[in-house]
């Protein structure tokens, strides 16, 4: 049925709605009205009221038809947004795919979430890891209930799920540590789930790379928040730390007594690290603690530490 002719059915609908109750209204108050009109002289006050109770009934076919484009518009941006993920799925069936678009606006409204952003959030899934159907929606609900609780972007919030996902190797059993070490970076860092959720894309892949885990990766991160001017320089300042992380190994060896790779070959966890610094300079006095710095190059500590 297309959009004009819902209308029409809104307006046929509100008409009846309107019209008898209209008639048992004007029936009821006329004879008041009249008695009324008598004593105060006014003897259009039947046709006033008549003329009020159908504008009433105008304004409220007017309010259900315009209730009714609405509805048909969110429906259409739906039908939209879901042809994505039909293109990403011509090997399913007809029936298979309208049982899954049912699923997706069956679990947006569990959550509360918007239908047309949930819907751009599974086909973002979808595309950036390959899974469909249960899986991706038990995913969908964990995020989408996070950026309610958090205020993050659910679009967002989806987008740095998925980089984390493929950056670290996460499966669907690990969305709730992630999730959770998101929390956790929040709390003790310089920034806000909005923010985190745009930029744990830029510093993810450089700290996979080098061989580090979701906490790790968040842990120095919330550090580099505390000295950058903002979440976005704090997030670059963790990407290029994580690059050259390897390539400082030795003179954090030579220099410092820190090893960088453990015994089996594997890099340490950036977080113990950069503990096992710390320790290293509460020992150290002012002229130490400069001429190790001087030691690096512009990557190193005189980068991280200022």
């Amino acid at each position: 049925m297309s959009a004009k002719s819902k209308i029409t059915l809104l307006m046929d609908l509100s008409d009846k709605l309107f019209s008898d109750k209209l008639d048992k209204l004007q029936s009821k108050f006329n004879k008041k009205i009249d008695k009324i009109g008598e004593k105060l002289g006014m003897e259009n006050a039947t046709q006033k009221l008549q003329k009020g109770l159908k504008v009433a009934a105008i304004a409220g076919g007017t309010a259900l038809a315009v209730l009714g484009t609405k509805g048909v518009q969110a429906a259409e941006r739906f039908d939209s947004a879901f042809l994505p993920i039909r293109q990403l799925n011509l090997d399913k069936s007809k029936g298979e795919l309208e049982s899954y678009r049912s699923q997706i606006r069956e679990a947006a409204f569990d959550v509360g979430t918007n239908l047309e952003a949930s819907t751009n959030a599974v086909y973002d899934l979808q595309s950036a890891t390959g899974l469909y159907g249960k899986d991706a929606i038990d995913i969908f609900k964990k995020v989408g209930r996070y950026s309610i609780a958090t205020g993050a972007n659910i679009n967002d919030a989806m987008n740095s799920t998925t980089k984390a996902m493929k950056a670290f190797g996460l499966e669907v059993d690990d969305i709730d540590k992630l999730l959770e070490s998101n929390a956790k970076t929040v709390q003790t860092g310089i920034t806000t789930f909005d923010e985190l959720a745009k930029v744990q894309t830029e510093y993810a892949g450089a700290a996979s790379a080098a061989g580090q885990g979701i906490d790790s990766a968040n842990k120095v991160f919330a550090m580099f928040t505390s000295v950058a001017k903002n979440s976005d320089v704090g997030a670059n300042m963790a990407k290029t730390f994580f690059q050259g992380l390897g390539q400082q190994a030795d003179k954090f060896e030579d220099v410092l007594s820190v090893p960088v790779f453990d015994e089996s070959g594997s890099m340490r966890q950036a977080d113990a690290i950069l503990k096992d610094i710390s320790g290293k300079f509460k020992n150290m006095t002012d002229k130490e603690i400069t001429e190790a710095i001087n030691k690096f190059d512009e990557w190193g500590l005189r980068f991280w530490l200022c």
